[in-house]
């Protein structure tokens, strides 16, 4: 689990509630930026009972700084954390990340975590996928470069994967983009839920600034070259030319603030704010004030952003491409833009803007779209999957779960 902690927490806590036992074991974020990453509620998970958690060693990201690396098999063993603890399921998160795709292979684990675990206590391990990695090298390096490195990088991610018993994508998308890559054995279960009850739209009466005048655009994520995150300086000067009292303001954090910052201070000023990473209250009253939630990525699997935005009950507007158009109906809980064209996200966010109806009709659908993905939803699809009656497990009320 490296980086992507609300989620997990979140699911717990439904498996807590539900009358499961939780093990979690999570990396140790001493050597990462914590501000950006964290496993953070423990307390309160504690304080639900039937919960245990562990961390495992990690070492600096030699590529991604604020992210936690997990060390080599040859620094710790995934056994040691669980020999208290006899599961009758093992979740692993982003496994191809504690193995070191994160880092070019040159960190990680090295060996496809929870599967030692699995075999020694016989029971079945599931990968649950969270990224489109191949995406985001393509971004980084380019596609010709990704691609004539393919065949290698095939051969040796595949040992990441073909040795769980089943890999989850929560989006068609990449359980079709990667079909072959994992050999038939992805499925798409829609696992990555949202918090329903924390974020909703009544979280705009919990006013955190009190300067805001004219329509907000949010966004919200990384501050990162796969986020496609200078797109929405474009597009923003193409809103500003017809709504000149708009401001945009971008959530989070990453490689990529410095720079947005930057050009966002040169061209726009006060126009667009920058507060980098923001949490708790303060995210959701931003996400419940945004009249138009955006954003530019074209390598989502399945967005959180997007996801919270929709609980709010903010109408996104998105390209059409990857995990978005499954997230976002269009013209029904926001409206898809022509991938990479920053004019198209413009046209968009004017025409909602503009016209009260059409966001007033669309946020009551992020709303509704939203409750389809809530946590308590999304993780009894998984358990189902699991101990169903043609599940990996014979049905059981309470069930022990290790989540890496």
């Amino acid at each position: 689990m490296t980086g992507i902690s609300a989620i997990v927490h979140d699911r717990i806590e439904v498996l807590l509630r539900a009358g499961h036992s939780v093990h979690l074991v999570h990396p140790d974020t001493s050597n990462c930026r914590i501000d950006s990453v964290g496993m953070y509620g423990l307390s309160d998970l504690e304080a639900l009972g039937n919960f245990s958690s562990a961390t495992f060693r990690t070492v600096r990201n030699p590529v991604r700084h604020s992210w936690p690396e997990a060390a080599s098999f040859r620094v710790w063993n995934e056994l040691e954390k669980l020999e208290s603890f006899e599961p009758d399921l093992i979740l692993v998160d982003d496994a191809p990340g504690i193995f070191g795709a994160a880092s070019a292979c040159i960190g990680g684990y090295k060996r496809s975590i929870g599967v030692a675990c699995g075999r020694h206590f016989r029971v079945p391990v599931l990968n649950l996928i969270h990224g489109d990695w191949r995406s985001y090298a393509e971004q980084h390096v380019g596609r010709f470069a990704v691609g004539l490195c393919w065949p290698l990088i095939k051969m040796r991610m595949r040992r990441v994967t073909v040795e769980y018993d089943l890999n989850i994508s929560p989006s068609a998308y990449l359980a079709s983009r990667y079909a072959d890559f994992y050999r038939d054995r992805i499925e798409h279960i829609q696992f990555h839920g949202v918090n329903c009850d924390d974020f909703k739209p009544d979280n705009i009466k919990c006013s955190v600034m009190s300067d805001m005048a004219g329509p907000v655009i949010v966004s919200s994520g990384r501050v990162a070259r796969e986020k496609n995150v200078l797109d929405l300086l474009v597009a923003f000067r193409h809103v500003k030319k017809v709504i000149p009292a708009a401001t945009l303001v971008v959530l989070g954090d990453g490689p990529l603030l410095p720079k947005l910052r930057q050009m966002a201070d040169a061209e726009f000023g006060t126009a667009v704010r920058t507060p980098g990473a923001v949490f708790g209250d303060a995210l959701k009253w931003w996400l419940a004030r945004a009249d138009v939630y955006w954003t530019a990525s074209v390598t989502e699997n399945f967005s959180m952003g997007i996801l919270e935005a929709l609980a709010s009950g903010t109408p996104v507007v998105t390209y059409s491409a990857g995990g978005n158009i499954e997230q976002v109906e269009d013209g029904i809980s926001g409206l898809h833009a022509i991938p990479s064209v920053p004019a198209e996200l413009a046209d968009r966010a004017i025409r909602l803007l503009q016209d009260d109806d059409l966001r007033s009709r669309l946020s009551d659908g992020a709303r509704q779209r939203a409750l389809v993905f809530s946590n308590e939803r999304c993780v009894q699809r998984l358990m189902n999957r699991v101990f169903g009656k043609t599940g990996l497990l014979p049905s059981r009320p309470e069930a022990a779960v290790a989540s890496h």
